[in-house]
């Protein structure tokens, strides 16, 4: 819009007052009609009067102008920036943006990096529904286009996942999203919307599920054939065993002492073996099913403890005071039976000391078994942990060497940790292990 100046206002507005005045001048010259002095006074007041109205009306067109000029200005300017920001915002957030601009005609544009992702020049490919379905992979078009057409009709979201056709022939996931908008009738007249190119993440994707799948798979295998081998094998041990004290009896009266040595070895190793089974068959059950969840009173469960690890005629003491927790009263039972078992099994003296304590934090009830036995070596630590290892030879103790492997597998499963430490009096061997504080207990 052009800029006009008061004068130019003004110039334009007084011309035809002046002309009209000046004609009615000449025409009473050229008639030869007298004026009468008072008449040309009037005249010439209407005249100024009429100029006046003239000037004020011409200083406000002037001062609308202004203001719709520096409008226009504005709106203007604030419409190229908000062009250059919707560009950078395109450009910087690496999304295809397509505008399908009239539905009815399929009208539609595609913004270049569309054309970039798909590996076409610009314009390359006609923006429209039936380039799109060409472009769709076969097994995503059904659904695709079912999406669109609820999106239409019943106002349902439209965001999904899908594989695009690059120019090479190969496919691509993008997700997709998109908006529309709906006439007076109810149908729907422009959608805008865009695309984010999602391959990689997909790709990983599957790639976790079908390892997960995998790993599912193996884990069952591997349950079901510590399962089988533990379980099957005991019948032949079993059978050995029994072998064995029949050859004993049968020769008791001819047999030497190195020959009921051998046999007694014979019968030992089968013992060991069959235990080592029974701890591979435990092992093996842990993570088959969490067990619930419950109010666990645990000194009473202590007490049960006492009585299944410690002989009667052995003088070492347990002690403990414990609280309340919600926890699985079986795998802590199996936890504490272990770690007390152990602990009476491989103390040095006829008499000792075993020392249950708890602690918590915010997250975690923290428990600690402290024995005043041998200890174990600071380099040896790591080893007791693993499957069938034990620090003296299995002939020296009795055990499996699969205790504190089980008990690793139940406290990690339930979200804990588990370590070994030397007591402040650096006698003897302190295992702490934590429980995750029950959801239910923290409420």
């Amino acid at each position: 819009m052009q800029k006009h100046t008061l004068s130019s206002y003004t110039v334009g507005a007084l011309l035809p007052v002046t002309a009209m005045s000046i004609g009615v001048l000449a025409l009473f010259h050229y008639q030869n009609i007298e004026m009468h002095a008072s008449l040309l006074w009037v005249w010439f007041i209407l005249f100024a009067t009429f100029t006046l109205i003239t000037l004020v009306f011409v200083y406000y067109l002037t001062q609308k102008n202004i203001a719709l000029s520096g409008q226009l200005e504005r709106k203007t300017f604030a419409l190229a920036q908000s062009e250059e920001r919707f560009k950078l915002i395109v450009q910087g957030s690496k999304v295809g943006i397509w505008d399908w601009y009239d539905v009815e005609t399929d009208a539609q544009y595609w913004s270049p990096h569309i054309y970039h992702l798909l590996e076409y020049d610009d314009d390359e490919i006609d923006a429209s529904m039936k380039t799109l379905e060409a472009l769709l992979h076969p097994d995503d078009k059904e659904r695709t286009l079912k999406r669109l057409h609820q999106h239409f009709n019943d106002k349902r979201p439209f965001d999904l996942e899908y594989r695009f056709k690059h120019k090479d022939g190969s496919y691509h996931w993008y997700k997709g999203t998109g908006q529309a908008s709906w006439g007076p009738d109810g149908r729907a007249k422009r959608m805008i919307g865009c695309v984010q190119y999602i391959h990689p993440q997909k790709v990983a994707e599957f790639s976790i599920h079908t390892y997960a799948e995998e790993l599912q798979r193996s884990n069952a295998d591997l349950e079901q054939f510590a399962y089988v081998a533990s379980h099957d094998l005991k019948a032949p041990l079993r059978a050995i065993h029994s072998l064995a004290e029949w050859i004993e009896e049968n020769i008791k009266d001819t047999a030497d002492q190195e020959t009921t040595g051998y046999l007694d070895m014979l019968k030992m190793r089968v013992l060991r073996l069959e235990k080592l089974l029974s701890g591979l068959l435990n092992y093996s059950k842990i993570g088959s099913a969490k067990a619930p969840v419950e109010l666990v009173k645990l000194n009473g469960l202590m007490d049960e403890v006492k009585l299944l690890s410690i002989p009667l005629e052995s003088e070492i003491i347990l002690k403990y005071n414990l609280p309340e927790i919600y926890v699985s009263s079986t795998e802590i039972s199996h936890i504490f039976h272990n770690l007390v078992n152990n602990a009476v099994k491989h103390h040095d003296k006829e008499n000792g000391t075993i020392t249950i304590d708890h602690s918590s934090n915010t997250t975690h009830h923290i428990f600690s078994v402290t024995d005043d036995g041998p200890g174990i070596p600071e380099n040896m630590r790591d080893r007791v942990f693993k499957m069938f290892q034990t620090l003296r030879p299995q002939d020296e103790v009795e055990g499996s060497g699969m205790g504190l492997a089980i008990v690793k597998k139940l406290v990690e499963r339930r979200g804990g940790t588990i370590w070994l430490e030397t007591p402040k009096n650096n006698k003897g061997l302190s295992v702490f292990f934590t429980v995750q504080i029950s959801k239910i207990e923290g409420s």
